[in-house]
Parts: C-alpha cells; structure tokens; sequence
C-alpha cells in the first residue's frame, strides 16, 4: 500500500484531477503579503483614529459600522471592503490614500 505524502495531491487523485503544486509558494507569498498589508492597514486607522482624540466607540457612531468590526480593522483580522474603508475615510476627515498608504 503506497501513501501520497502530498495532501493536494491525494485531493486531486480522489477527485481525478491535478493540483499544481507549483502555484503555492506563490500563494503563500501572496497570503502572506496581504497579511502584512491588513496588519499596516489596520495600525493606520489606529492611529488615524486616535490622532483625532476618537475612541473605537465614536468612530463606530460616526462611520456606521460596528465598533467589534473597527476593533477586528485595527488589528488586521479579516477583509475590509473599500465601502467601509471609505467610511472610516469621512468619519476621521482623512482620505483613502491616507488610510491604504503605500500598496
């Protein structure tokens, strides 16, 4: 009995397909630099935030958007959507660009 070391391999012969394992550094990478770019994304709002003298509870009356949201913003958890980055934009009189800087 031979075991398939590769688990996308073993998903790919029991759906009888390939999987290119080729692509996941690549994905990886990419992961990992959208991870960075929540975390950086995340402590500019912070401090955009907190340089206006708001606390999470105003910014979230302010913008519309749940203040455990703003808390998962600021931390880099999850996927913001340029909706509610442009929320936040108005709420604190900053601009887009301030909030994503540099991607």
């Amino acid at each position: 009995m031979s075991a398939i070391a590769d688990p996308a391999s073993a998903l790919a012969a029991d759906i009888g397909g390939a999987v290119d394992t080729a692509t996941r550094p690549v994905r990886a990478t990419r992961e990992a630099a959208d991870e960075t770019f929540l975390g950086e994304l995340g402590r500019r709002v912070r401090r955009l935030r907190s340089s206006r003298g708001m606390s999470r509870k105003v910014l979230a009356e302010v913008s519309g958007i749940s203040e455990r949201y703003i808390a998962q913003l600021e931390s880099g958890r999850g996927n913001v959507s340029i909706v509610l980055l442009r929320r936040v934009a108005a709420a604190t009189a900053a601009t887009l660009e301030e909030l994503v800087g540099e991607a």
